[in-house]
């Protein structure tokens, strides 16, 4: 495709304003994907998955791993890595697809959109959970007399207006915060050094080994948005380092989770940072440097605030192309309204803030590998077994818009 202009063609070759509602036909590009370079997609994965240590997740991995949970957060890598070579083999398959639409391709257009329905599910519910949690923490730490609804009504419009802009605009916001937002928790670690002991991570065997492993294959859905990787895949520019972009993103998340998990126990303790909603946060409030420079958490909360919003934008941006692809739609943006609703209204629907954590410990946590890593591997067996691939693409997986230009840089 030449550009975003060109007129939109199906695979037939007529166009796209001629397609047969509720066919297999989609357009072959999109021009609304815009385009993610390397950099920006390792940022983008790594903060989708990472950007859960702002939350309570540091504090509900120890509830339920004490001492072991870096253990945990090792083991949930190695098998989510398993995961990313199934997710991308498919993707090769079907280069410039993504998964919704691989999805309907492959298992029809009934059990094809129920599945994208789970898909989209996750992420939406993804969203509004960290939408909530986000909330609260602004309740918590610096607006206590704001009520919650309003706080969530704004952080859902900044959400819509970005994933209105489209993934090509985030991805490049999140790529320029990026450095900002690991500076600043490198900062918070380093400056709370002092308040280390590394005694309270002692015994490393605080459970038996065997329910460590099986907690550790469970919690692989601490990783489970690298899934995310199969919905960006057709905006992605090149798409042959594809496999060492998500698995260096994932390692980057690996690192930036296990060192929270280990620096919040060593400064808590496996009761304190259990105890604590949101261990990041306190450990700013740490901070004390001489009478001149104190309450450095207010600088925590303005970059948290975006590193929040950034990561539910992502998360809601797939949860509506999901939508729409299953839906045969040639933009995602005129469901931007009414998915922006859903969401406000879902992430409102908890009682309490505690019915939140467990919600988000306990369900997406507990089964959004089934979801996140099971339907690729349900996909990539039947691509194996009829032997399906995009049309045009031969046994390397070649796309027809965009990597014949990355199949050559590659080469030179």
């Amino acid at each position: 495709m030449a550009g975003g202009s060109q007129t939109r063609r199906n695979e037939g070759g007529g166009a796209f304003g001629g397609m047969r509602a509720g066919s297999d036909q989609f357009p072959a590009t999109s021009p609304e994907w815009g385009h993610i370079g390397q950099p920006e997609f390792i940022a983008t994965i790594t903060l989708l998955i990472a950007g859960k240590v702002f939350l309570t997740f540091p504090a509900t991995l120890t509830e339920r791993a004490k001492t072991s949970g870096w253990m945990v957060t090792t083991i949930g890598a190695l098998v989510a890595a398993a995961g990313v070579l199934v997710i991308i083999s498919l993707m090769n398959r079907f280069p410039d697809y993504s998964l919704a639409r691989v999805s309907i391709s492959l298992a029809g257009p009934v059990i094809g959109s129920l599945l994208n329905l789970a898909l989209s599910l996750f992420f939406l519910v993804l969203a509004a959970t960290i939408l909530r949690e986000a909330a609260e923490t602004l309740v918590i730490g610096i607006l206590p007399t704001t009520p919650l609804s309003v706080l969530v009504a704004v952080m859902a419009l900044v959400v819509a207006y970005g994933a209105y802009l489209g993934i090509e605009a985030v991805s490049r916001t999140v790529f320029l915060l990026s450095p900002w937002l690991m500076g600043l928790l490198a900062a918070i670690v380093l400056s709370d050094a002092g308040f280390f002991d590394f005694q309270r991570l002692l015994p490393v065997w605080s459970t038996r080994p065997a329910d460590v492993i099986w907690l550790g294959v469970v919690r692989s859905a601490l990783y489970a948005e690298v899934v995310s990787v199969a919905f960006l895949y057709p905006a992605l520019r090149r798409k042959r380092p594809i496999l060492g972009g998500t698995l260096l993103s994932m390692g980057l998340a690996w690192v930036i989770i296990t060192g929270i998990m280990v620096s919040t126990v060593a400064t808590f303790g496996v009761t304190g940072a259990a105890r604590t909603a949101f261990p990041i946060f306190f450990m700013a409030r740490l901070i004390h440097f001489g009478r001149f420079l104190q309450r450095v958490e207010a600088l925590f909360i303005f970059l948290w605030f975006f590193s929040a919003a950034l990561n539910v934008t992502v998360a809601f941006y797939i949860a509506n192309v999901a939508v729409s692809e299953t839906l045969h739609l040639p933009n995602y943006r005129p469901l931007v309204p009414a998915m922006t609703i859903i969401l406000y209204t879902v992430a409102l629907l908890a009682p309490s803030y505690i019915a939140v954590i467990n919600f988000e410990a306990d369900g997406i946590r507990g089964f959004g590998s089934l979801i996140c890593f099971g339907i690729p591997l349900l996909l990539m067996a039947v691509a194996v077994i009829t032997g399906k691939r995009q049309p045009g693409t031969g046994a390397g997986g070649q796309g027809s818009s965009g990597d014949t230009k990355g199949a050559s840089a590659d080469a030179g």
